[in-house]
């Protein structure tokens, strides 16, 4: 019964509540009914990163968004009076903040680049624009067998000589090893160059054989005046002296492939000692050295870098609707390059690569070898630079033809310094 009489009592005073209040209370359910479910409000685009910013906000009709009277509240300037109730209504700024010209100035428009394609000159030569200079060789050079580095003399922009000893690491065992077995093969190699058990069992071969005959002409001459058991004797020492000369062949045969495998010895020793050595295997620039004499250098750290200047690779795009790769492989080239102060070069090669694949842009992949020049102790082919190249499509010598090299230069070059 108290929870009846509580009950009653928060009626009453709700409903004396409301009627002293009409304007809140029943006028509201008499004009606009009961309160419809409204929708969430949507977050700005600025935090959606999914949505743009014009895009109206979640629950608006199509014809609604695309309006130019209606605005998103949060495409709004943030100082403008905005609010969006439970209810759904709106009070919302005419007017939309645009991004400043200066803004939109400054963002680039970016396209993807497209290598510059081939054209065919009047020659019938095909010019490559924008081609690119590549080393042929850049090797690095290291060490087989750990150690210190005892001799080391290559510097930065050194230029050496192919096969040239510049370094060795700690060698003096492997060099001690070398003696001896140097000594071995003496020993081993005179032997087999000595004859003269040969030549003494030959001596005592040719007097066995005399003794025997005399006695054989003894008992011609006189019948029974050497006994048959001497007769048997001496034709024993006369093969036996024969069968010495076959063994001193044998031994000097011997004493040959000694001589031989002590040789193997030798060269293995060397070997050793040459695996200890630093050196260049191409002729070229030193380009860097990281090591120092004296450290402690493992098999395979590097000891410096070397690279090939006097020939350089020339790569560039052909269309493969002007040319096949038979077409280009093995035909000479002429390349212009833009020095320094604007100065202009030539250089000449040949064609030696054309990549099997078509890409899509219709075009393939050519490489060229072209013999560099050198001045004061320079090489004026740089790698890394863009050069132009025509290849002689219809030459039929090894030089490439002069004429056809006018039209390296127009049109002009982007390098030209003006």
């Amino acid at each position: 019964m108290g929870l009846c009489r509580r009950l009653k009592l928060v009626a009453v005073v709700s409903m004396a509540w409301l009627c002293a209040e009409p304007s809140i209370g029943w006028s509201q359910y008499a004009t606009g009914g009961p309160i419809a479910p409204q929708p969430p409000v949507e977050p700005p685009a600025s935090i959606d990163p999914h949505r743009p910013a014009t895009a109206a906000p979640y629950g608006t009709p199509p014809a609604a968004a695309g309006d130019a009277g209606t605005a998103s509240p949060w495409s709004a300037p943030s100082g403008a009076s905005q609010f969006v109730n439970r209810y759904g209504s709106r009070n919302v700024a005419t007017t939309t903040e645009q991004p400043p010209a200066q803004v939109a100035a400054a963002v680039p428009v970016t396209s993807a680049a497209t290598p510059t394609a081939s054209t065919v000159g009047p020659q019938g030569e095909a010019v490559l624009r924008s081609c690119i200079v590549k080393l042929i060789d850049k090797i690095t050079v290291s060490v087989q067998e750990p150690g210190l580095i005892t001799a080391l003399e290559v510097r930065e922009g050194m230029m050496v000589e192919a096969d040239a000893l510049v370094g060795r690491v700690g060698d003096s065992q492997a060099r001690m090893a070398k003696l001896v077995a140097e000594a071995e093969y003496k020993i081993t190699q005179d032997k087999a160059t000595n004859d003269i058990e040969v030549r003494f069992a030959e001596s005592a071969a040719k007097v066995a054989e005399f003794e025997y005959r005399a006695a054989i002409q003894a008992n011609e001459r006189a019948p029974a005046s050497i006994s048959q058991v001497k007769m048997q004797e001496l034709a024993l020492a006369y093969e036996k002296a024969q069968r010495q000369i076959e063994q001193a062949q044998h031994n000097m045969q011997i004493y040959k492939e000694e001589a031989a495998a002590a040789k193997v010895k030798v060269d293995a020793a060397e070997e050793d000692v040459r695996r200890r050595q630093i050196a260049s295997p191409i002729a070229g620039e030193v380009v860097e050295v990281p090591v120092h004499l004296g450290e402690f250098v493992k098999p395979g750290d590097p000891i410096f870098q070397v690279v090939r200047l006097d020939q350089l690779a020339v790569e560039g795009f052909l269309n493969a609707s002007d040319y096949g790769a038979g077409d280009v492989v093995g035909k000479p080239v002429l390349v212009e390059a833009v020095l320094a102060h604007g100065r202009r070069q030539r250089f000449s090669g040949k064609v030696v690569f054309a990549h099997p694949e078509i890409d899509a842009r219709r075009q393939f992949r050519i490489k060229a070898e072209v013999t560099n020049i050198a001045e004061n102790g320079q090489y004026l082919l740089r790698p890394g630079q863009e050069v132009n190249m025509a290849v002689q499509i219809h030459a039929s010598a090894a030089e490439p033809n002069a004429a056809a090299t006018e039209n390296l230069a127009s049109p002009p070059s982007p390098y030209d310094r003006r």
